[in-house]
């Protein structure tokens, strides 16, 4: 059980750290996706937990805007 909560505390950062790096388009959204959906996860879990940190929400919150951003890129590409 401990490994599944260290994964979901790391596994958000890994898949956007991927997506950062994509250079194909179409693999770029599938990996915003799949970071996406793990952020989600995330934030589920932490506001499920008592006394979880702000400053993981924040982090969180950085990272939807970073997707966001990457997406906005995206769509001016040619």
């Amino acid at each position: 059980m401990r490994t599944t909560s260290i994964s979901s505390r790391t596994i958000w950062r890994q898949l956007l750290a991927n997506a950062v790096v994509e250079a194909d388009p179409s693999r770029l959204q599938k990996k915003l996706a799949a970071a996406q959906r793990a952020i989600d996860d995330r934030e589920l879990a932490l506001r499920r937990t008592e006394g979880h940190k702000d400053a993981d929400l924040k982090e969180l919150a950085y990272a939807r805007a970073t997707i966001e951003h990457l997406r906005e890129l995206a769509r001016v590409q040619p």
